[in-house]
């Protein structure tokens, strides 16, 4: 699955003892509803918010369980939106700066995680909560399988826009359904587009993936100011079933970053999936990731990264994420 000012999240930083320099906390407001129009090119005239040293993009990410040192972590890393459930204790024990993307969907053609009426009185009860930014409802729906979960995502999409205005709906499309996760068709407010290219058995991440489904994703109707990457940092050697990724090294998941910015320089928030392990599905992921046990250290690029996002010193991201200094 583009915004605003983010001074309370450098505050949160700094006393994570990331950046030194002092900051003015200041709430975070939620983003509008309709996302300002993203620049047509890489090379669009740098936004205010970037002329004065701070950035706009938020980053997400996955499968964080129910464990507050794991939040803790991943806030440590540079991660702002953290998916938890709807649960008032949760939201409140979040870190400082962080805000709540509250996983209640469905994953292709299966069953929603609340039905219809639990669904709303989630949304009732946490409507006017400050920290919660969001709502996951959908990921990579199969909606030519399932036809009837297009129209489930609509109404629930619906329903956020009337009863918490100032909350996002957000979905991950599936590859083959850009049309229908399209916002003129899901009604959501972000899409995420996530094409992985590092297999086991190419010899090289096919970078060339991601240029190719952002392109499709917007042939088919989604705009680029509602576009959120969704970054591969799982492999899957040790899931204990399938294995048909790899977990990137560091030139992978700088070469990643990279390519994204160059396509999408300024989007409202990022992803990356995913934080802790599914058993069957992602291991290892960004948790084993911190350059022990043989694992890069995925960690820090991504603290780069989000770091490059919410201020900068006047280096570009290729010289942030390269530099031996940083």
């Amino acid at each position: 699955m583009k915004k605003r000012p983010v001074l309370w999240f450098v505050l949160s930083i700094v006393t994570a003892g990331l950046l030194t320099a002092p900051a003015s906390a200041e709430p975070t407001p939620t983003p509008t509803s309709a996302p300002a129009p993203a620049p047509t090119s890489a090379t669009a005239p740098a936004s205010p918010e970037e002329a004065t040293g701070l950035r706009r993009t938020r980053q997400a990410t996955l499968n964080l369980g129910d464990d507050p040192q794991q939040w803790s972590k991943a806030a440590s890393v540079g991660f702002d939106l953290l998916d938890v459930g709807p649960w008032e204790e949760h939201i409140d024990a979040l870190p400082a700066g962080a805000q709540a993307l509250i996983w209640a969907g469905n994953t292709q053609c299966s069953e929603f995680q609340y039905p219809w009426e639990e669904f709303t009185q989630h949304v009732d009860r946490l409507a006017a909560h400050p920290r919660v930014f969001g709502w996951f409802i959908s990921d990579e729906p199969l909606v030519a399988e399932c036809p009837e979960v297009l129209g489930e995502i609509q109404r629930r999409a619906d329903y956020i826009r009337a009863k918490a205005p100032r909350q996002k709906s957000f979905i991950v499309a599936a590859d083959t359904a850009y049309a229908q996760a399209a916002p003129a068709s899901s009604h959501v407010d972000y899409v995420g587009i996530n094409p992985y290219p590092c297999r086991p058995w190419l010899q090289q991440c096919d970078f060339g993936l991601i240029e190719r489904e952002f392109k499709k994703a917007e042939a088919a109707g989604i705009p680029r100011a509602v576009m959120v990457p969704k970054y591969q940092t799982f492999g899957q050697d040790c899931t204990g079933g399938e294995n048909g990724y790899r977990l990137p090294s560091e030139r992978d998941m700088i070469t990643m970053l990279l390519i994204w910015h160059r396509l999408l320089p300024n989007p409202a928030f990022e992803m990356a999936y995913s934080w802790g392990n599914q058993p069957g599905v992602s291991c290892p992921t960004l948790v084993d990731a911190d350059g022990t046990n043989g694992r890069p250290n995925l960690q820090r690029i991504m603290k780069l990264h989000a770091l490059w996002h919410t201020f900068t010193d006047g280096r570009s991201l290729e010289q942030t994420l390269t530099s031996p200094q940083s």
